[in-house]
Parts: structure tokens; C-alpha cells; sequence
């Protein structure tokens, strides 16, 4: 089977575009109609619709809590809010609604993920919750740092949302300080691994996302395991740095100690990993190759050209590695497939 189509957009470009496709044909519904069958063709389609709420973490692979302080990012937050005094934001004005409808009826269904920098902060969040509990036979994912879940009450009733199929929740280390200190904020911790304690719990699946920086990498060997006696799902991301990441070649881990972690808990790893996205193939042993995707972040990572990868002749399935990743590592860690030891 084919992978779906994803179809990612912000909120408030979305809104501007429902909201002028409602000038033009007088309702939320023919405006959500008509951008739905835009992207959505006869093949699985998935929307991920990316709210702009603040977020309380300053994770050290984001740029967002940069971004946020720079004149045009302010002066654009401004611009939304006075345009949304005017026409309610995409929750609250029936948008939301019209476009989970459309979703929902369209064939086959399209799958939906709400992400976001924490969309549970987003001043609607509860208006959020409340559209996609109207929508029961749409496919839902949740994907955030999402330690507002460690709250009972928000849990069980993110829980009870019919038609929610997974939970994705940020974890870089099994290590209380070693993830605070990753995400930028003492307790953050406590918060996720109390959201999938309650989660599942609930009977959620519940998705670990890792982004493979070098102090997560340093320690993976211990949260695979961590993650493995707890019988928990998890995703590998490689660290693509966004333009605003301050210093990003200090993240960047090299392949080899990827792959040695991987080797080294090799077991806990074929358990418990789902998908490595982004990860070039010569970090990755040849058994997890299956599970490894190859992604491209438009606009924001272009694949250096190191000549290593030049002579693999696995370069199309392959995601690469960026110029961040050859200044902080150099090639000595590239190694081309037909070369690759098991």
C-alpha cells in the first residue's frame, strides 16, 4: 500500500482561504467542500492542521521560541489577532467545524492531525477538542509536546474523543533533567511521562516522538529500553534544523553513535521503534531499513552533497544529511550502501 498524501497548512493561512471562499459562495460548508476536494483526490489523504499557539517549552531542536521574539513573527501574530477579532478564529467562527465535516464525508475519509507548537495552549483549545468529539467516524491524531495531558480531567476527556487513533507526545531521554534540560523547561518531565501514564491508561495508543539530537542520541540506549519495559511505540526524527536553531551544528550527533546505539539495545530498538524518519540508512542497521523514511522538510533541509552519498546506491530511498550535519561531522561517518556493514 502506497503512503498517504499529506497536506499540511497553518491556521491562519487556512482561514484566510475558507474565510474568502466564504465571501464568494455564502457558507462555511461549500468553503470547506471546496478546499477538501482541492487536495483531497481517490488516494488516502491526511491533513495536518498546525495551530500557532504558544509554546511553553524552548525545545533546543526548535526555533520557535526565536522565532516568536523577532519583529515580523510579532508583527504577523498582530495581524491575526485583529483579523480574527473580526471573523472569530478557525475553532470558534464554525470554520473548524465545516472543514472536519468535509473531511469526514469526503471517500475515502481524510485523516486528520492536529499538531501545532502546543496546540492544548491554544486559546480554543477546548472549542479544538469539542469539534473533533462532533466528528466520530473521522480518523484523528493528536501530535504535540502535550504535557497539559498530565492533567486527569483533559485526559480522559482527550481520551473519550471517538475516532482518535494515536497520541504523539515529545520524549527525548528516560532522565528527568536530561529531558528538562533538552526541552528547555524544569518539570516537563514529570508533565509528559504523567500525560502517558493517564493516556494509556485510557487505552490510547500512544506514540513516543524523539528528535536525534546529540545529548538525546547520548541518551537513546537507555529510553529504548525505558520505552521497551513499558511496552511503548515510538519514532525517530533526525535533527533537520529550522534556519532560526541557534548554533545547530553543536546538535548535530554523528551517524556511527546512531547506529551504535541502535546496535547496542538492538533488541529494545525492534520493539519498540515504529519509524525512523529522516535518518540517513548508513546510521541505521540494515534490519530497521524497513522502518526507515526518507523525508524532505521543503524550504527548510536540502540534502548537502557529500561525495560519499554521491557513490550510494541507495540514495534515492535515502533522506541524507544536511550541511549542518557535514560541518558539525564531516563524511567520515557516510558510509555507501554497497559498503554498509550489518
Amino acid at each position: 500500500m502506497s503512503s498517504p498524501f499529506v497536506w499540511f497548512i497553518r491556521e491562519h493561512t487556512l482561514m484566510r482561504r475558507l474565510m474568502a471562499l466564504r465571501l464568494l459562495y455564502g457558507s462555511w460548508e461549500i468553503a470547506a467542500e471546496t478546499v477538501v476536494e482541492s487536495f483531497a483526490g481517490s488516494s488516502l489523504t491526511e491533513l495536518h492542521l498546525y495551530f500557532e499557539a504558544r509554546c511553553a517549552q524552548a525545545c533546543e531542536f526548535c526555533a520557535q521560541f526565536v522565532q516568536r521574539e523577532k519583529p515580523l513573527h510579532r508583527a504577523i501574530v498582530l495581524f491575526d489577532d485583529r483579523f480574527e477579532r473580526l471573523t472569530g478564529d478557525l475553532a470558534t467562527s464554525g470554520a473548524l467545524d465545516a472543514l472536519l465535516a468535509a473531511c469526514e464525508r469526503h471517500q475515502p475519509p481524510v485523516a486528520v492531525t492536529i499538531t501545532g507548537h502546543d496546540w492544548l495552549r491554544h486559546p480554543s483549545h477546548d472549542a479544538i477538542i469539542a469539534a473533533l468529539e462532533r466528528r466520530p467516524l473521522l480518523p484523528k491524531r493528536l501530535l504535540g509536546p502535550h504535557t497539559a495531558l498530565s492533567d486527569a480531567g483533559l485526559a480522559r476527556r482527550v481520551a473519550a474523543i471517538p475516532g482518535l487513533q494515536a497520541v504523539a507526545l515529545t520524549l527525548q531521554a528516560a532522565d528527568a533533567d536530561a529531558h528538562d534540560a533538552m526541552a528547555g523547561r524544569a518539570g516537563a518531565f514529570r508533565e509528559v511521562t504523567s500525560a502517558i501514564e493517564r493516556l494509556s491508561a485510557e487505552g490510547v495508543f500512544v506514540e513516543i516522538n524523539t528528535v536525534l539530537t546529540r545529548r538525546a542520541v547520548e541518551h537513546l540506549p537507555r529510553l529504548l529500553t525505558w520505552l521497551a519495559e513499558r511496552e511503548q511505540k515510538a519514532s525517530l526524527a533526525a535533527f533537520a534544523p529550522e534556519p532560526l536553531v541557534p548554533n545547530p551544528d553543536r546538535l548535530q550527533p554523528a551517524n556511527s553513535l546512531v547506529r551504535r546505539a541502535l546496535i547496542e539495545q538492538s533488541d529494545a530498538a525492534h520493539t519498540v521503534l515504529s519509524s525512523l524518519v529522516g535518518v540517513a540508512l548508513c546510521a541505521v542497521p540494515s534490519s530497521l531499513h524497513r522502518r526507515t523514511f526518507k523525508t524532505v522538510a521543503a524550504g527548510l533541509f536540502t540534502p548537502a552533497n557529500a561525495s560519499a552519498c554521491a557513490r550510494c546506491t541507495m540514495g534515492g530511498r535515502c533522506s541524507g544529511v544536511s550541511e549542518s550535519y557535514l560541518r558539525a561531522q564531516g563524511e567520515g561517518d557516510l558510509i555507501p550502501f554497497e559498503r554498509l556493514p550489518d
